[in-house]
């Protein structure tokens, strides 16, 4: 009987010690997995952060479409005036 407890006993105890070095890699696990999270966050934030292109129209004076051939002086006013540093947006 007292044999029975001494080994019932010694498994828990390697039971115990068993369970703390599956807590302490779960912990180290859930660690990395915080660590890799917060630099995606990061990667995501300057990537959010980066201005997006934006596509610039220009017109004629009659309306149209402007194209690669128009000229300066066919461009309608509001078109003249227009740069990629004049956008609003």
């Amino acid at each position: 009987m007292i044999i029975m407890k001494q080994n019932q006993k010694i498994l828990e105890q390697r039971r115990h010690a068993e369970l703390l070095g599956l807590f302490g890699e779960h912990q180290q696990r859930r660690q990395q997995a915080l660590a890799v999270e917060a630099g995606l966050q990061q990667v995501w934030a300057a990537v959010a952060a980066r201005p997006q292109p934006q596509e610039l129209m220009l017109y004629t004076v009659d309306g149209g479409a402007a194209g690669y051939d128009t000229k300066r002086d066919e461009l309608h006013p509001v078109s003249q005036g227009a740069s990629p540093s004049n956008r609003v947006g």
